[in-house]
C-alpha cells in the first residue's frame, strides 16, 4: 500500500498492491472491491478532515496476469509510460 500525502493540496492517493490467486476478471474485480471496502473507513476519516482522498488498487495475478485497470492506476500516480512498462515486466 502506498500513502502519498500532498499537504499543500490536501490530497491523498491510497494505492493498495494486491496479488490475486485467480487471474480471471471477476476475481480481479472482487479483490478490488474488498480492498476499497477495507480502506473506506480511514478514507472517510480523512475526508472529514478536509482531504481529497482517492483510492486505487493495483492487482497482479498470482500466475502472472496483469489487470488492465492497473494502467489507469499508474497514470493517476503520475508514473511515466516508460517506467510503467518496466514495472509491468518486473511485477509480472
Amino acid at each position: 500500500m502506498k500513502w502519498e500525502l500532498m499537504d499543500e493540496q490536501k490530497k491523498i492517493i491510497v494505492v493498495d498492491v494486491t496479488v490475486s490467486f485467480e487471474n480471471r476478471t471477476l476475481a480481479f474485480r472482487e479483490a478490488q472491491a474488498r480492498k476499497l471496502e477495507k480502506y473506506a473507513p480511514p478514507a472517510d476519516t480523512l475526508r472529514a478532515k478536509g482531504y481529497e482522498v482517492q483510492m486505487d488498487v493495483l492487482i497482479i495475478g498470482a500466475l502472472g496476469a496483469w489487470d488492465p485497470c492497473n494502467e489507469q492506476v499508474l497514470q493517476t500516480c503520475g508514473i511515466s509510460r516508460h517506467y510503467a512498462q518496466l514495472m509491468r515486466r518486473l511485477m509480472v
